[in-house]
């Protein structure tokens, strides 16, 4: 998110930010090892869900990877520059 300009910016997952990958049910997951923060925006649309994608910005080539609702199903609203989010994204393959 950009202070004060009521958009979602995207943070950069660096390949050693996940970590390891561990049975979980009848498949393997994968979770980052700590959360990433978004902060400082007001005016922000509610966000009701994440994203990762291959680039830092959207344009020609960028493909996006995943995407979910967070886990509980209700939008987050920001509307103070104070506000943040902390996401520790997970992703799981059953097989």
């Amino acid at each position: 998110m950009a202070a004060a300009s009521g958009t979602y910016a995207r943070i950069a997952i660096a390949t050693g930010d996940w970590g390891a990958a561990a049975t979980n049910g009848n498949g393997r997951r994968i979770a980052l090892s700590a959360a990433k923060t978004f902060t400082g925006f007001v005016g922000a649309a509610a966000a009701n869900g994440f994203f990762i994608a291959t680039l830092a910005a959207s344009g020609v080539g960028d493909i996006i990877l995943c995407f979910a609702n967070f886990d509980s199903g209700v939008a987050r609203t920001f509307a103070s520059v104070s506000d943040s989010l902390a996401l520790t994204p997970r992703q799981q393959f059953d097989g």
